[in-house]
């Protein structure tokens, strides 16, 4: 899993939740499957344009973000 975890592959959230559910993961709450809908919207080259995503946008997915980390902690 660690070597596959590489390049633009590493920033595709549908291509995580594939290797996530076969490696047996439960399914997500409803809650972080919305979290996921959210950070699925963020595109990568924002990250290299300052300003180019709105205050917003950026609260909007920060924040989807942790909540899905605070899950994944929890289950670990």
């Amino acid at each position: 899993m660690l070597s596959s975890f590489r390049g633009a592959r590493a920033h595709n959230f549908d291509w995580l939740k594939a290797r996530y559910f076969e490696n047996r993961g439960v399914q997500f709450p409803p809650e972080i499957s919305s979290a996921f809908v959210r950070v699925n919207t963020w595109d990568t080259e924002w990250r290299y344009r300052p300003g180019a995503a709105s205050p917003r946008e950026a609260e909007d997915f920060l924040k989807a973000a942790e909540e899905i980390i605070i899950w994944a902690d929890r289950r670990l």
